[in-house]
Formats: C-alpha cells, structure tokens, sequence
C-alpha cells in the first residue's frame, strides 16, 4: 500500500509541476502580447492620413526613423491623440490637425525609447496663439507643465522651437521633458519608469555643469539651464535631440545617461530599443 501511496505523490507532484509551468508559459505569453505591449504595437489604430501627411513633410525625427521605427511612431501618436484633450485658448480658435500632430510628435519624440509611457496624467493640452499672462506668476509665459495634469504651449513658439533643429532650443521638447519628470512621480500606471540610479547619476552631471556655467565656462547648455535641476533636465533634453553631436563631445558622460534614461540615442537610430 506505501508504494502506491508515494507513487500518488509523486504523479500528484509532476501534475502541480507540470500546471505550474504552463501557467508561467501561458501568462508570459499572454503579458507579451496584452500586457506592456498593449501601448507599444498591439491593440493601436493605424495613424489617420492628416496626421501621417504632416508628420511625413514637417518632423524630421520620424523622417530619420526607418521603417518599422515609422510604423511604431505612427500608431503611438493616434494613440496620444486619441488619448487627450486638445484646446484653443487666448485668441486660438481652433486646434487644428497640424497642430494635434506636431504636438503628439514632439512627446512620442521624448519616449520614444520608453514604449508604455503616454503621458497619462497630462490629460488636457491647452493651446494659446503667442506667449499668455498668468495670474499666478504675474508674467508672460510661453508654455508650461501644469502638476495638475495640464500642458499649456504657445503654438507660434513651439513651431519657432522646430524650424531650427539645431540651436538647442525647444519649446515642444522643453515642455514636454518637465511633464516626463512630473508623471515619473505622479501615482498612477506610468509611476516611477524612471531609474532612480540613472536619475541620481544625472542630477549629479548636472549640478556639476552648473557650477561651470555660475562660474562662466564655456557650456553646451544655455545659462537658463543653470536655475534648478527641472530647468536643467529640460535643457539637456532639447540638446540631446537638437545637438546630440556637441553635446555628447562636451559631456559625454551626461549625454550617456540621457541615452539611458530615455532609452534611445539620437546619433545612432538603430540602437531604438522599441
């Protein structure tokens, strides 16, 4: 009787052995394909033709992108898109679809290497004519990246910021770094993405480069950049996409930590982690 009970367990053993595993294959399986990847390439509408028409003729990022690189862009900005809430404000009486692509563009631009993350607590963009007055600041501003879950810009800068690619300055850019910093520690899905080690190393470079700045030495990054960490980390991120080359021979440890942190490298297209 001992020998048949022992071989019960030990079938018994092999069947749980067995579930299990299947289990783990199944849901792997499954997370693949409806788990982090629902906001990379699965479950997205292809990209409406007006937004693809102006993409395609007025953002030379995605121009540089191969193939495959468009077809991600494409169906991550629908879905931002898709995702928020476009309005005029000031004298603007529309938004027009123009104005709904270049703007997605430039934030599928910043996480492009991070394919789950979509902004989420942004869910309101607010869109003004030229630079607006707030009653907060008691100042003129050009955009800002509200904790509320507002993005403000003025649409005559933001396309300023993209007619010179190469000068470092960057409104969509700009705006849309502070929102990254501000949803990494806003509570929600997208919370925390990114590493705190890469951050705390950033931060560092940074401060350092400051200090060259307050102390007048020739730097990559405009003097502005010098004012807080924020400022400095939307600074670094205009740079890193409109001056990758001279950024990464004046600072090349930063500029490697921005590769890390954003998961991408402008100077080499094909180390796209997407």
């Amino acid at each position: 009787m001992a020998p048949v009970i022992a071989l019960v367990f030990v079938l018994a053993g092999i069947i749980i052995f067995a579930l299990v595993n299947f289990l783990q294959v199944f849901w792997s399986i499954f997370d693949y394909f409806l788990g982090d990847r629902r906001n990379t390439n699965w479950l997205i509408k292809p990209l409406r033709s007006e937004y693809k028409d102006i993409i395609q003729n007025k953002f030379s990022f995605y121009q540089q992108l191969g193939f495959r690189q468009r077809k991600t862009f494409e169906k991550r900005l629908q879905k931002f898109i898709d995702q928020k809430n476009f309005e005029p404000k000031g004298e603007l009486k529309e938004v027009t679809p123009e104005m709904k692509a270049l703007i997605g563009a430039s934030a599928i631009q910043v996480t492009f290497g991070l394919p789950t993350i979509y902004l989420e607590h942004f869910t309101d963009i607010y869109i003004y004519p030229e630079p607006y007055f707030s009653n907060i600041t008691g100042h003129y501003h050009k955009g800002e990246a509200n904790s509320t879950g507002i993005l403000v810009l003025t649409w005559d800068n933001f396309v300023k910021g993209y007619l010179d690619p190469n000068d470092g300055r960057n409104l969509g850019l700009h705006e849309m770094a502070h929102a990254l910093k501000i949803e990494d520690y806003t509570r929600n899905s997208e919370f925390s993405f990114l590493d705190s080690k890469l951050i705390s190393g950033f931060t560092r470079e940074t401060r350092l480069e400051a200090i060259r700045i307050n102390d007048g030495e020739p730097s990559i990054f405009r003097a502005y950049a010098a004012t807080n960490d924020h400022e400095f980390f939307a600074v670094v991120i205009e740079n890193f996409f409109e001056r990758p080359e001279e950024f990464k021979v004046s600072n090349l440890r930063l500029y490697q930590l921005t590769c890390q942190l954003l998961n991408q490298d402008p100077l080499d297209y094909r180390a796209y982690l997407v």
